[in-house]
Order: C-alpha cells, then structure tokens, then sequence
C-alpha cells in the first residue's frame, strides 16, 4: 500500500501554492477552498482543473449558480482556454442526467440527494480525476438541516474518492463551510481580502488544514492577476542564522570609507545607513553599486521614495559612472510602488533578483517606504528579520536606508527598533561650522571587524563620496547639536576635502 507521504502529488496549477503545499495536493481527497466574495475562490479552483487538463486528465466543473458562459467570460479576462474542462450547470431547468457541455439544472426545485446523484453520474460518466464543486453553499441551502447536510457532504466525498478524484469544494464564509464542512475535507485553504484606508485591497491566504503532511504555515500575501492567482510564499530562512563573514569583504573603493568599517562590509551582512534627508544615505549607495559592478557582481536597488531617473542623474552629477553598469546589466534599478505591492510579493521579487538574478548586492532604498507597504508596523521587524536571514544565508551583502524624521532634529526610534537586525549602523548627520552646513559620518556598529570610532567629514562631489579627516573640533554632532571646542585656528584648517579656508580671520 502506497503510504499518502509516497504518493505523486497534483499540482494546482500555482506554483507559489505547490511551494507552500511542498509538492501539491495528496491525490484521491476532498479540499475547501473558503473565503468572502472577490477573493478568489473560483479563479483557484480553475486553475486547478486547467492545470490537470494541460497534464491530459480529465476534468469536471459542477456549478450550482453560474452558467457556462459566466465562466467563460471569466476564463476571458484570464486569457484562459476552457474548452477541455466539461462543465455541468445547475442552474435553470430539472433534467433526469448530465450531457456534455452544457447540462442544464434547476438547483431549486432539485432536492440535495438528486443533486448528488446528478454528480455521482457525471463522475461516473467522464471518469475525471479532477472535480470542482461551486459552491458549497447551495449545498447546504438545499439541506433540510445542518444534520441533513453533513450526512448527504460525507456521501458526496465518499463517492469521489472511491471514484479516484480529486476535489474541490468551493465555499463563501458561512454556516456551509464551517465545522461542518471543514471536519469532513481533507484540506482547508482560507482566502482573505482587506481593503486599508488607502491604495487597493489587500490578499492573502493560509492552509489551515492539510492532513498527513507538512506544510508552510501560516499567512501569504498574493494577488489576482490576468492568468489567475499569484501566490507569493512567505520567506522561510534555512539553518539557524545568517553566515556572516564568508569569503573576502565587500569594498568601497574608497580607501577612507572601508577604513572607517574595518575593512569594508562582510559577506552575507545587513547594513543599516541611517540619516537625515539629503546627508548622502543614497549615494554611499551607489558607491557601493558602482564599486561591486566594477568587480563584476551584481546589484539591485529598490527605490521606494524616488525614480530610478533621480538616482541616475545624481551619479551623473558626481560623476560616478553608474550609467554604464546600468547598461551592462550590472546594476538594476527598481522603483516600488509601496501603496500597490505588498511585501509578500516585494520579498518574492527579492528571492528571484538572487536566486534567478545573481544579485549578489541589495539595497532598500528607503526602509521608510517598505514601512509603508506593511499591513502594520508591528510586522516590519519579524518580516525583515526573515528576508535579511534568507539573504545572509546566500552570502548577499543587504544595504538598507532609513531617513531619520526631522531635516536637522529628527527622531530615531525607528532606527533603534531596527539596528539589531543590522551588522553594521552607519550614521550620517550634519553639523554647521562657520554658517556652512556640512555632513559628518561614522561607523556606530560593525559586528566583526574591529571599525574606527572616529566621525568624519563626508563630501559628494567629482567622483561621488569622499572621507575627510576626523570631526575633532566638535561634540555633539551625532545628537545634530554640535558645540564648537577648539581654537580659532582650527576652523581654518584646510584638507583635502576638509573644512573651507576663511581668509579673513
């Protein structure tokens, strides 16, 4: 006997789905498929049925309330070819059996058991291994009682398992579906929609039952799109922790700067770049990019808050050449739109920059606007924390910039809630000398080198970032309320890319 863990499993036609089923669904079982209108429900079951047709099985559609041109006019707007799925409506007239196509039933004057035999005949008529049932709900409306009903669903799921299908019962949130339905069925898939105070609505969907097997728990975002549902598995990090340090450090290519981390960013590390607005957080980006491009690696930025236009013409002004890499496909620059993409699919498209991409660098520019795309602000920790794992188990070095709230005075709290999840803090501020506002930058955190704990002065100009000498003359420059300390001679000191001379003093 072929134990359910040996069995092949069918796939549902949506890859995401196969992944959080690991394989897909153990064959010859009844499946719910729950939710409130408009999440889905149909759209999955489809596929499921296309999925077996595309293989060469067969497979049957039984509807108690839609027609078979409804249905094709759904499969329409998916682009989908329905012509190998039979169909058998139960909607408009009694007749004594199901032909093909386009048999016709009136479900309210059908009591349930001749309903169940009208199924049990097509069953046996076109021999399917794949079945959907929509929906349960009419079901039940034509039980006499809850009692009635459960007998008469157990009969139905008997009958389709002895007969070697697979179903499929669709059902809305309700009395139909619930402990009734839910105790009899080998699986349960729960779809949920929500819509915030702002931007479309929001997906996602669990496996809350899945007997005999392991599964990935939990909620995963997806969305509908031409072609059906695409389900974006939530990031499961593999081994306990992110394996930091391995093979050499990631440059700059700026002396000053690895100086400042010890040598530069460790493979496989989480770097936290914390600033005010304007303090040249993005452009030690692009440092980076351009500085990894050059050793043939590749980078992807994720611009929440800009268009990758922006960030083009801000190298171009420093004439950093990250035009060229751009061209050569060694950086990508991608804009997220935080009010349409949910981090579901925002990790998804992370995991294929890497798996499928070869990205070895990722940045998030700014966590700020990932912040935004949350369905609360209380998730963003343990979702980060699970995608900076995945990424630090493939080596990836990940950049992520956050803009502090003030221009001058702004607050840090959401920098503190998210620094442990970094190996390096590197924080930018600025500080006024001489009614000139200048930037400062230091290393506050580095997790395995031994870094400077120095803060120095840091310009953008010709050729992109450059590291002065150490801000020495100043304290409190990191709390942005820098008190002058040294002498008058010291504000006319002069360096490379130091302070301004003052010829009148």
């Amino acid at each position: 006997m072929i134990s359910n863990l040996d069995q092949e499993l069918l796939s549902s036609g949506i890859e995401g789905l196969d992944s959080i089923l690991r394989g897909g669904f153990p064959p010859n079982n009844a499946y719910l498929v729950k939710g409130r209108p408009g999440t889905g429900k149909t759209s999955l079951a489809m596929q499921f049925l296309l999925e077996g047709a595309r293989r060469g099985e067969s497979a049957l559609y039984v509807s108690f309330s839609e027609s078979r041109r409804e249905l094709e006019v759904v499969a329409e707007s998916h682009g989908w070819d329905i012509d190998s799925i039979r169909t058998v409506e139960l909607a408009s007239s009694i007749s004594e059996r199901a032909t093909a196509g386009s048999s016709i039933f009136h479900a309210s004057d059908v009591d349930l058991p001749q309903s169940l035999n009208t199924i049990t005949e097509c069953v046996e008529r076109y021999e399917p291994t794949r079945v959907a049932v929509d929906s349960l709900t009419e079901l039940y409306n034509m039980a006499e009682s809850e009692r009635h009903f459960r007998r008469a669903l157990f009969q139905l799921k008997i009958r389709l398992e002895k007969a070697g299908v697979t179903t499929i019962f669709v059902g809305e949130q309700g009395p139909a579906v619930k402990t009734d339905a839910e105790s009899i069925v080998h699986g349960i898939i729960e779809l949920e929609r929500e819509t915030p105070h702002y931007g479309p609505q929001r997906r996602r969907l669990q496996v809350s039952k899945l007997r005999g097997r392991e599964i990935e728990t939990g909620f995963h975002d997806y969305k509908i799109l031409r072609g059906g549902l695409e389900v974006y598995p939530r990031i499961r990090p593999s081994g306990q922790g992110r394996r930091i340090g391995a093979g050499e450090r990631a440059k700059s290519g700026i002396e000053a700067l690895d100086r400042l981390l010890g040598g530069g960013f460790d493979r496989g590390s989480t770097s936290l770049i914390v600033g005010p607005s304007g303090a040249g957080k993005s452009s030690v980006v692009i440092q980076y990019a351009v500085a990894a491009a050059k050793r043939g690696e590749k980078t992807v930025i994720y611009t929440f808050d800009e268009d990758p236009a922006t960030i083009t013409r801000r190298a171009e002004n420093m004439e950093v050449p990250l035009s060229e890499h751009l061209d050569a496909g060694l950086v990508r620059v991608q804009s997220v739109d935080a009010a349409e993409m949910s981090p579901g699919q925002f990790a998804h498209l992370v995991r294929e920059a890497v798996d499928e991409g070869g990205a070895q660098f990722i940045a998030i520019d700014s966590i700020n606007g990932y912040m935004h795309a949350m369905p609360s602000t209380e998730s963003l920790v343990p979702h980060l924390h699970d995608l900076l794992t995945f990424l630090g188990n493939r080596g990836v070095v990940m950049m992520l910039v956050m803009t502090l709230g003030g221009l001058f005075r702004g607050t840090e709290k959401e920098a503190m809630h998210l620094s442990y999840l970094a190996d390096t803090v590197l924080l930018l501020r600025y500080f006024e000398q001489r009614g000139a506002v200048r930037r400062a930058i230091t290393a506050a955190k580095h997790g395995t080198g031994n870094h400077e704990k120095l803060i120095r002065e840091l310009t953008l100009g010709e050729g992109g970032v450059h590291i002065g000498e150490p801000i020495e003359e100043f304290s409190g420059v990191l709390e942005q309320t820098p008190v002058f300390e040294g002498s008058s001679n010291a504000l006319n000191r002069r360096t490379r890319h130091g302070y301004a001379v003052h010829d009148d003093d």
